[in-house]
């Protein structure tokens, strides 16, 4: 072969080069269809009411069950509302202590509550239940028709744990409502959560409460004989006034003898002591006491600083509640004596007192000496009171400037033994204070355990996180979790005999996830595998310049083939059938001993198409060696390693179909130009 030919031929090859790679460019505007991503899911639930009492698993009651959604990768979100029906309750019977069949409903009173969940694409997922509307909103729930309150009486669920101390318990709640919401945060999930409750009370029964009531009016009516003791034609005022000095001097001056004194003395002890026991006691502390009706109730809310926006899993009757809750009923009944002995003085006091001295005058000028006093005891001894003179006739005429003096005599009389016999020290009123204080003492002293009795029949936690780990957070602020659930938040839970619990009620209970944020699919552009700059200056096939042929993405810049030597002589930078160039480093890619692997000319194998080290199409080859045959019979086997220093195209996630395209592209094209060159050889050659 001539060197001319030889020439010509390297220039051909060049030339098949150039032309294999412009299919890639062809290639590069395609969009093919990306591998199924993994798919978003979300999940929620909401469920007003859960747990077990007396044996019946209100888990298992389908009716119950509240609402479960599910979404695995649609874009609508998966929403569902369901508000409870209360006439379950009616239907499931519960066996208390004793052999006794009740209706559920019987123990446990509901308002109206919803159940409501929503599941997003994204892995976000949302619930609510209790006071809520149906776009989840928690509140008062009285706009929405949603009351959510909750009443259990549980009395009967109790038994014979209640001693004579506690005979009936009740706890009343207001509005109840949980929401929970679980949303991707970057690599992890951020969950948020928040409980309202409405307030609540305990009711408790106290017989000794209701004992006191008659012992507390048995002293006060000792007072009563005492008070009655003035008044009448036999009681102490009209006997006092009748040996008045004065008085007996103006009687005998009109000529009267043995006047008429009437004394009444109108009171109300018992009356005033009952309206002060019917109003409980202890208004606005958090414990009131009513001694009319027997009952201890314990305003939760207030004694706990608020129900709302508690740490996760806080008891509500801890030793703390508990001994608050003792120290404050102490105080209620030590305020009582003060308030039982000045409620029967200051009805002592607005008593009305009646004082009528009458009598008639005879003789040649008749007539009639009528002295009266109506007003309250208190007036009588602040001497604001007053005698009213009635009298007719002449004498009584004549002798009325001795009237006024006598007058004011028998008022201060009157006061001097109002306040010895009722309010003097020692009295009637300090005999009622020492009485009542021994009674409340006493009481005091009973209910002392109360509370600690209340702690081991009953448990009421807030804000139940079950999943909670180590740190808590406050209700209603996000956490990132590592996890992706399931997470949930229920208003409170209810336990009867904790030791040995007999129910245990979950009310408002908002659960989100599992849930899973998967990679986004779609469609990928195969653009981005472009070797740009790549120029093959001065080859031609017939005058034909192969000039800026690229594969879009990957450039290997300034790179040229400036010349090209004939029998193995080296093209700098670009190997053609083995010829290697060596230490050119284009950017960072060693372009020693770097193969354009498996593009023959003569035989056109495509196995897996490398320019420069960069490989175009096959994506990553499980095969950790790649041997590729050249046009000599050569055989060049690349390590794994070595493929590792090579930089890779972008993995688009359908290497399989590219690798097709892009073979069959360059199979063709190879094809071609060898035809072509075959063609101009046999054309020159005839």
């Amino acid at each position: 072969m001539t060197s001319w030919e030889r020439h010509r031929r390297r220039r051909v090859a060049a030339s098949l080069l150039a032309a294999g790679l412009a299919p890639v460019v062809a290639a590069g505007a395609w969009l093919v269809p990306a591998s199924a991503a993994e798919g978003d899911e979300s999940r929620a639930a909401a469920r007003f009411l859960s747990g077990e009492v007396l044996g019946t698993d209100l888990d298992a009651v389908a009716e119950l069950a509240g609402v479960q959604v599910e979404n695995l990768g649609t874009p609508d979100p998966v929403t569902e509302a369901n508000p409870l029906d209360l006439t379950v309750l009616d239907t499931l019977n519960v066996t208390v202590p004793g052999g006794v069949q009740l209706p559920l409903s019987d123990l446990i009173q509901l308002g109206a509550v919803n159940q409501w969940a929503s599941a997003e694409d994204g892995g976000a997922s949302h619930a609510a239940t209790g006071a809520v509307a149906d776009s989840g909103g928690i509140g008062t729930g009285v706009e929405a028709g949603f009351p959510g309150n909750a009443t259990f009486d549980l009395t009967d669920v109790l038994g014979e744990a209640l001693t004579d101390l506690i005979a009936d318990l009740e706890l009343e709640l207001g509005a109840i409502s949980s929401e929970a919401h679980l949303v991707p945060a970057g690599e992890a999930f951020e969950f948020t959560n928040d409980y309202e409750i409405a307030g609540g009370q305990l009711r408790l029964t106290v017989p000794l409460l209701a004992d006191l009531l008659p012992q507390v009016q048995d002293a006060v009516a000792t007072v009563d004989e005492v008070v009655n003791g003035l008044a009448g034609p036999e009681g102490t005022i009209a006997q006092t006034l009748s040996t008045v000095e004065g008085l007996l001097n103006l009687l005998s001056v009109a000529g009267v003898e043995n006047p008429d004194i009437t004394v009444s003395l109108e009171t109300d002890l018992a009356g005033a002591v009952d309206e002060l026991l019917a109003t409980p006691l202890g208004e606005g502390t958090g414990v009131e006491l009513n001694l009319a009706e027997g009952t201890l109730v314990v305003d939760l809310d207030t004694l706990l600083g608020g129900l709302n926006d508690q740490a996760p899993n806080t008891e509500l009757l801890s030793p703390e509640v508990i001994s608050q809750l003792a120290e404050t009923i102490g105080s209620l009944l030590d305020s009582l004596v003060t308030d039982i002995v000045e409620t029967v003085e200051n009805a002592l006091r607005a008593a009305t007192l009646d004082v009528k001295i009458y009598a008639e005058v005879g003789g040649l000028l008749p007539g009639t000496l009528d002295l009266q006093l109506t007003g309250s005891l208190g007036d009588v001894l602040t001497g604001e009171a007053s005698f009213v003179n009635n009298s007719t006739g002449v004498v009584v005429g004549l002798i009325s400037a001795l009237i006024a003096p006598v007058l004011d005599t028998l008022i201060s009389t009157i006061g001097g033994v109002v306040e010895d016999l009722v309010f003097a020290e020692g009295g009637p009123l300090t005999t009622l204070g020492e009485t009542v204080a021994g009674l409340v003492s006493s009481l005091a002293d009973a209910l002392t355990p109360v509370g600690d009795l209340l702690a081991s029949i009953l448990s009421i936690k807030l804000n139940v996180q079950p999943e909670l780990v180590i740190e808590p957070m406050d209700a209603g602020v996000g956490q990132l979790r590592a996890t992706d659930g399931p997470y949930s938040v229920a208003a409170l839970e209810v336990t009867a005999l904790p030791d040995a619990p007999v129910a245990v009620v979950t009310l408002a209970e908002s659960t989100v996830g599992p849930n899973t944020a998967g990679d986004d699919g779609g469609e990928t552009e195969v653009e981005g595998t472009e070797v740009e700059g790549t120029e093959v200056e001065g080859t031609e096939v017939d005058g034909t310049e192969v000039e800026g042929t690229e594969v879009e993405g990957t450039e290997v810049e300034g790179t040229e083939v400036e010349g090209t030597e004939v029998d193995g002589t080296e093209v700098e930078g670009t190997e053609v059938e083995g010829t290697e160039v060596e230490g050119t480093e284009v950017e960072g890619t060693e372009v020693d001993g770097t193969e354009v692997e498996g593009t023959e000319v003569d035989g056109s194998e495509t196995d897996g198409v490398e320019v420069n080290g960069v490989e175009t199409a096959g994506g990553n080859d499980p095969d950790p060696a790649i041997e590729t045959s050249g046009d000599d019979d050569k055989s060049h086997e690349v390590s794994a390693a070595d493929d590792d220093d090579d930089e890779h195209l972008p993995d688009t996630g359908a290497g399989s179909n590219q690798l097709l395209v892009v073979g069959i592209g360059l199979m063709l094209s190879g094809g071609l130009a060898a035809f072509a060159v075959s063609r101009r050889r046999g054309v020159g050659q005839g």
